[in-house]
C-alpha cells in the first residue's frame, strides 16, 4: 500500500508541475468581444471617457452600444464613449475549478487505494481532496475576484502629451523632454 501512495503522490506532483501557470482573465477591446464575457442582467462598473464611473445591470449589449440600468435610469454608451468596464463574478467558478483539480488528485488516490483493496479509504481520500480543492479555488477566487477589468478601450498609438522643461544647474544646462502615449 505504501508503494501505491508514492505513485499517487508522484503523479500528483507531475500534474501540478505540468499545469499552466499564466492564467489571466480575458479583456475585450470591442463591444463585440465583450458579448462573449457578459450578458444582460450582469452587474458591471462602467467608466466613461470623462472618468465617471457608473454601477448598473446590463440591459442590452450589441456590437455598437451598451445599455446599463443604474437605479432605474437607462444609460446608453457607444464604444467610443467607454474607457473600461469592470465585472465582479461570484466565487462559484473558482470553487468548481478547485473542486475539479482537487477531485483529479483525489481520483489518483482513490485508484491507488482500490488497487490495494481499501476502496473505503480511497473514497475518503477522494472526498477530502475534492473539498480541499474547492476551498482553495474559492479562496484564490476571493483574493483575485475583485472587479476585474473585462473591457478596455483600445489604446491610441498617437502621442498624447509632450512636456518640455528647462534644466539649469551650476555645471549643466539643458532641456528635459517628456513624451507620453
Amino acid at each position: 500500500m505504501n508503494h501505491l501512495w508514492k505513485v499517487a503522490f508522484a503523479l500528483s506532483v507531475m500534474v501540478a508541475v505540468a499545469a499552466p501557470r499564466n492564467i489571466s482573465a480575458q479583456t475585450a477591446q470591442s463591444l463585440e468581444q465583450l458579448q462573449v464575457l457578459v450578458k444582460p442582467g450582469d452587474t458591471v462598473w462602467v467608466t466613461d471617457t470623462a472618468g465617471r464611473e457608473l454601477k448598473g445591470r446590463i440591459e442590452q449589449l450589441t456590437s455598437a452600444t451598451l445599455k446599463v440600468n443604474s437605479k432605474g435610469v437607462i444609460h446608453d454608451f457607444s464604444e467610443t464613449s467607454l474607457t473600461n468596464i469592470r465585472y465582479s463574478d461570484s466565487l462559484k467558478n473558482g470553487t468548481l475549478i478547485g473542486a475539479g483539480v482537487g477531485g483529479g488528485f483525489g481520483t489518483l488516490g482513490f485508484i491507488a487505494a482500490c488497487l490495494s483493496d481499501d476502496c473505503a479509504f480511497g473514497a475518503a481520500f477522494l472526498g477530502s481532496w475534492t473539498g480541499i480543492g474547492a476551498l482553495t479555488g474559492m479562496g484564490i477566487d476571493a483574493i483575485h475576484g475583485h472587479r476585474k477589468i473585462i473591457y478596455r478601450a483600445p489604446s491610441s498609438s498617437a502621442l498624447t502629451h509632450i512636456r518640455i522643461a528647462p534644466l539649469a544647474g551650476r555645471k549643466a544646462k539643458g532641456v528635459l523632454v517628456s513624451l507620453s502615449f
